[in-house]
C-alpha cells in the first residue's frame, strides 16, 4: 500500500513539474493548440458576498474556463482573472467568453468575474454624475478583485492553478481594477481618496474573510487607466502589457478626466496606457504598450488582443519580457535566443544574436553611442558606436535591450 502511495505522489510531483516547463512547450503562445471541444466551462461560482451601493447584498460570482480533463492531464496551470468592463455601471462576466475560450486553447485556465457595480451616473451622455460615487465603486471594484484571487489562491488544488502563474486582465473598467491591484496600495488610496476605507472599510475587508498570500506575476491592461502615477514606489515588479487607442475619448490614452467630462461636473482625472507604460519603464518593470493611432475606445479584437498577451505571458513566465512600445504588429513567441521581433514597417536590425563581442546596426542613421538595458529596463552601459558596430564586450552573459532612438530591440550576449 505504501508503494501505490508513494507511486501516486511521484506522479502528481511529476505533473506538477511538467505544469512549470513553460518555454520548452508549445502552449501559452499565439497558435491554438487546443480546440473549442476541449474547453470546460463551469458557471455561476460564488468568491463572496459583500453589500452593493443601493444597501443590498450581492452574491460575487465567476465562470470558470478550463481544459477537460480527458484533454490534458496537467494539475497546475497559469491562470488569467479576467475583468468585463462598462464604467463601473454595467457589463458582464460573459462579456469576457470569447477571449477566455482564446486563453484556454492555448493552455491557460481562466476565471471571468462579476463584481459590484453602480453610482449615480446622472443623465446619460451628459456630464453631471456623482464624481465621489464613482470612486467608490472604483474602490469597491478594487475589493472585489482582490476577493477573487484571494479565493482563486485558497482553493488552487481545485482549479488546478499554478500560484506562481497568476494574472489579471480586464477591459476598460475590467482594466483600470487590475492596474489599481498591481500597483496601487493601500496607503496609496488612502490618500487620494480616504473616505473610501472610511465608508468601505480596508481593501482586504469585504467579499470573504480567506487568508491568502496571493501575488500577481503579470497585468492585461485592455484601455484602461491609473488613477495617480506617483505611487507605491518603488513598483513591484509585475510586468504589464497594454492595449489602447490614442483618440479614445473615453479613456485617455495619457490622461484626462474620465469620458473626457469637464462640463458642467469634470470628472476625476485618470492616467491612461502611455502614461503608465512610462512610468513602468521609469522605475524599470517590463511593459509592452500596444498602440493604435487614432484608434477609439477598445478599438482592438479579440484575435490580436489573445495572441500579443500569450506572447507577452511566455516572455514573463521564461524571464524574457521585452519592454517595448509599438503599433499593431505580428506576435513572436520566441522564448530562445534569436535575432528580435522587428514592428513590420521598421528596418532596423542587429546582429549577430548572441553576440560576444560587436553587434552590428543597421537601417538606421547611427547614434553616437548605443544605449544598452537589461531586460526589466534598467539601463546597464552606453557604448560608442564606430563605424556601424558597437563593442559590448564588457557585458555579461544573458538576454539585453539595445536603444535606437525610441525603439528597443532584444539581444543576447555570449
Amino acid at each position: 500500500m505504501k508503494k501505490i502511495y508513494y507511486l501516486i505522489a511521484v506522479v502528481f510531483a511529476l505533473n506538477s513539474l511538467k505544469a512549470q516547463d513553460y518555454c520548452n512547450t508549445n502552449r501559452y503562445t499565439n497558435t491554438p493548440v487546443f480546440t473549442f471541444i476541449d474547453v470546460k466551462k463551469t458557471s455561476n461560482l460564488v468568491y463572496g458576498v459583500a453589500q452593493n451601493w443601493l444597501g443590498n447584498t450581492d452574491s460575487l460570482r465567476f465562470d470558470y474556463y478550463e481544459l477537460k480533463p480527458e484533454s490534458d492531464s496537467l494539475m497546475a496551470r497559469p491562470t488569467i482573472v479576467l475583468v468585463h468592463g462598462g464604467s463601473f455601471l454595467f457589463g458582464t462576466r460573459g462579456d469576457m467568453q470569447n477571449l477566455a475560450i482564446e486563453y484556454v486553447k492555448r493552455g491557460f485556465n481562466v476565471a471571468s468575474i462579476s463584481y459590484r457595480m453602480g453610482w449615480n451616473f446622472g443623465t446619460f451622455g451628459v456630464c453631471n454624475g456623482d464624481t465621489i460615487g464613482l470612486k467608490k465603486a472604483i474602490y469597491r471594484a478594487i475589493q472585489d478583485g482582490r476577493a477573487a484571487l484571494r479565493y482563486l489562491h485558497h482553493n488552487a488544488q481545485l482549479f488546478k492553478i499554478d500560484t506562481n502563474a497568476l494574472f489579471m486582465g480586464g477591459i476598460s473598467a475590467g482594466g483600470a481594477m487590475a492596474i489599481q491591484i498591481a500597483y496601487i496600495s493601500q496607503g496609496d488610496l488612502d490618500r487620494l481618496f480616504a473616505q473610501g476605507r472610511t465608508d468601505l472599510g480596508h481593501l482586504d475587508s469585504s467579499g470573504n474573510n480567506i487568508q491568502a498570500n496571493w501575488k500577481l506575476k503579470g497585468v492585461i491592461n485592455m484601455w484602461g487607466a491609473i488613477i495617480d502615477t506617483v505611487f507605491n514606489q518603488p513598483l513591484p515588479n509585475i510586468p504589464v502589457i497594454s492595449f489602447h487607442g490614442t483618440a479614445d475619448a473615453t479613456v485617455p490614452f495619457v490622461s484626462g478626466p474620465f469620458n473626457s467630462c469637464v462640463s458642467p461636473i469634470t470628472y476625476p482625472t485618470i492616467y491612461g496606457s502611455s502614461a503608465l507604460h512610462d512610468v513602468m519603464v521609469n522605475n524599470g518593470v517590463c511593459s509592452e504598450l500596444n498602440y493604435k493611432v487614432n484608434g477609439g475606445h477598445g478599438v482592438y479584437d479579440d484575435a490580436y488582443i489573445t495572441s500579443r498577451s500569450s506572447c507577452f505571458i511566455k516572455s514573463v513566465l521564461c524571464g524574457v519580457c521585452t519592454t517595448r512600445k509599438h503599433e499593431e504588429r505580428t506576435p513572436s513567441c520566441a522564448t530562445g535566443v534569436g535575432i528580435a521581433e522587428q514592428s513590420s514597417h521598421s528596418r532596423i536590425k542587429i546582429y549577430p544574436s548572441p553576440a560576444t563581442t560587436n553587434l552590428t546596426i543597421e537601417g538606421v542613421s547611427l547614434p553616437e553611442y548605443l544605449e544598452v538595458y537589461t531586460i526589466t529596463g534598467t539601463r546597464c552601459m552606453q557604448a560608442a558606436v564606430v563605424g556601424n558596430t558597437a563593442n559590448i564586450q564588457a557585458l555579461t552573459p544573458g538576454m539585453y535591450l539595445a536603444k535606437i532612438g525610441n525603439t528597443f530591440i532584444k539581444f543576447a550576449k555570449n
